[in-house]
């Protein structure tokens, strides 16, 4: 089983990007709702309770993430299960960064090898269909590097990345400041303003 995560750093969001987003993985295969009971489900996160699973609608759901852009209100995180299929969930997480920059997180712990393999898919062709406006991303898909703050380090600190993950798409400014880089083997590939470095 897997342990992992896709993390997604984003300059832009909106009502619209994020309908966009839902439709795509929607399409890609990772569903807002449940394919066995039809049902879209939230996660709460206090201050009454956390972790609880919550029925709500799409349109709900679509509020509440479009709600995480406004730097003046009070919605900073939705918490909410995508399905790879009826008994298995992506947990994800909206969640609203100082400086403007939007945090999609996207767990992928308890996943087998076939339904980690179809959603780290149905996330990165999402993440090609909205390229623009990607400060940068993290794919680790045995969660190693969970530890790490990949808030500080996507968004421009010079924390040492280590251990180092999968697959890591840095804006190319950013790159100078992480020498670890300089030592994998495979050169980064260029993707708009990020180098995207293939590390194991």
């Amino acid at each position: 089983m897997s342990d992992g995560f896709f993390l997604w750093y984003r300059t832009t969001w909106s009502g619209q990007e994020a309908a966009g987003l839902l439709t795509t993985l929607d399409a890609c295969g990772l569903r807002t709702t449940n394919p066995g009971s039809g049902r879209v489900s939230l996660i709460s996160n206090g201050p009454g309770s956390y972790g609880e699973q919550a029925f709500t609608t799409k349109a709900e759901l679509l509020q509440r993430m479009a709600a995480t852009a406004d730097a003046t209100g009070t919605v900073d995180e939705v918490n909410f299960q995508l399905w790879a299929d009826a008994d298995a969930d992506v947990f994800t997480r909206v969640r609203r960064l100082p400086g403007g920059v939007t945090s999609l997180e996207f767990g992928l712990d308890g996943l087998d090898g076939e339904q980690l393999k179809h959603s780290v898919a149905a996330l990165l062709r999402t993440l090609d269909t909205y390229r623009d406006g990607t400060l940068g991303f993290v794919l680790d898909r045995q969660g190693e590097g969970e530890e790490l703050d990949w808030d500080a380090v996507l968004t421009g600190a010079a924390a040492r990345i280590a251990p180092l993950p999968d697959t890591l798409g840095l804006h190319r400014a950013y790159v100078p400041l992480h020498p670890e880089l300089a030592m994998a083997e495979a050169k980064p590939v260029e993707y708009g303003d990020l180098l995207v470095f293939n590390l194991r």
